[in-house]
């Protein structure tokens, strides 16, 4: 038996080894170094399996360091042939092969095709071949002007498709857009700001990809779209309308649309669409603004997420530590508070939200609600992390503030 214990605080530089390696690479190369043939056989696809290529953008554009026998493996992967036909079409021994499969199969690269499901329009050739050089200016330039437009663009001039594009070409400008910004393409680009507008970048694509690619979805976003014309149209007519419309009568109202009813439709729209995967990658993104030190940005990424139940707490813990290192120890405080409002004191994370408000509390020089809130969670649980402790400390330390 051992003992250990949590402490907060920085890494210490002298015990911390950085390796600038990315996971789907960690996962190819333990699992072509394994050398038990049953276990591979194990992570396999059934030898039925028609294997094809991923449909999701974000695991076919991993950042994969492939050997030449390995490409070679992957240009038979294209819908065709079940696993079986591979394993005696490719010069390689079996136990090769199934291991360059089974790699490519866990890090979601190549995927088992149902049924008659058409196979998708990128090749293997065309994921290997043309990667961009990523530390050109052009390329930097290429990302500046893509990050901005994802504050200002629609979907159509983001993808620069036609409003009136099939589904083949919206799914060809996702591909393409994904191809050459996908987050994990750059994750060692020496500037440190590059990740986050990439993840943004690459965020932004697959919101544009998730409604344009759904009719009902992109329907109710061109209307959208149209009303926002109308609001600009009529904008730019104001002056001259309000002569010539001086003596109109109610059956001739000038028609206005206000432009926070249309902001209000796409706002409402997007975030009663959010898919699980969306949330997921707005909390990436808040995570590396965090990093690049951008927090107005990291607080809105996890106001997102905090719509979904599953991160809510987590997402909210995070603001509220924006919050603190902004030094607006007030807001921190609302957000903590607020949070604990919507949990019932039977959850389990309740005592965690309060612990942590206390934490705040202290923090921002309110001992006295510090000390209210430490006593409540020890009244509760006497040996709640270091409840005890915070109780003795603050105990002797004159009141400041009242409990609002």
């Amino acid at each position: 038996d051992a003992e250990f214990e949590f402490k907060e605080g920085p890494l210490p530089s002298n015990e911390l080894s950085t390796f600038i390696i990315n996971a789907a690479n960690i996962i190819y190369r333990g699992i072509k170094r394994i050398q038990s043939l049953t276990f591979v056989k194990e992570m396999s696809p059934p030898p039925e399996a028609v294997l094809d290529l991923s449909r999701d953008p974000m695991d076919i554009f991993q950042s994969i360091s492939l050997d030449p026998a390995d490409k070679e493996i992957l240009y038979l992967i294209d819908g065709s042939y079940i696993l079986e036909e591979i394993l005696s079409l490719s010069p390689l021994t079996d136990v090769e092969i199934l291991k360059t499969i089974s790699a490519l199969f866990r890090i979601g690269i190549i995927t088992i095709k149902k049924g008659d499901e058409a196979s998708e329009m990128i090749s293997a050739r065309d994921l290997l071949e043309g990667h961009v050089d990523e530390n050109g200016d052009e390329f930097l330039t290429k990302v500046e002007e893509l990050y901005a437009q994802c504050e200002s663009a629609d979907y159509y001039n983001f993808f620069g498709i036609d409003s009136k594009a099939t589904g083949e070409e919206i799914q060809k400008a996702y591909y393409r857009i994904s191809k050459q910004f996908h987050p994990d393409q750059h994750f060692i680009f020496p500037k440190h700001d590059v990740k986050g507008k990439l993840i943004k970048i690459f965020t932004y694509a697959t919101e544009a990809n998730t409604i344009l690619s759904d009719p009902e979805k992109r329907y109710i976003y061109d209307e959208a779209l149209l009303l926002k014309a109308q609001n600009i149209s009529n904008g730019e007519e104001t002056g001259q309308a309000s002569h010539e419309n001086a003596g109109a009568t109610k059956e001739e109202p000038l028609q206005k649309v206000d432009s926070n009813s249309m902001d209000s439709v796409i706002s409402d729209f997007k975030e009663g669409n959010e898919e699980p995967e969306s949330f997921e990658t707005h909390y990436e993104l808040g995570l590396a603004y965090i990093e690049m030190g951008l927090v107005e940005d990291a607080i809105k990424e996890f106001r997102i997420t905090s719509n979904d139940p599953l991160r809510k707490i987590k997402s909210c813990k995070v603001i509220a530590e924006c919050y603190m290192n902004k030094g607006d120890y007030q807001n921190a405080i609302e957000e903590l508070k607020k949070l604990m409002s919507e949990l019932s004191d039977d959850q389990e994370e309740y005592q965690d939200v309060k612990y942590t408000l206390a934490d705040v509390y202290k923090k921002n020089g309110e001992y006295d609600n510090a000390l209210k809130l430490y006593n409540e969670i020890q009244s509760q649980d006497a040996g709640y992390r270091d409840v005890a402790k915070q109780v003795e400390a603050l105990s002797d330390i004159p009141e400041t503030s009242s409990f609002d």
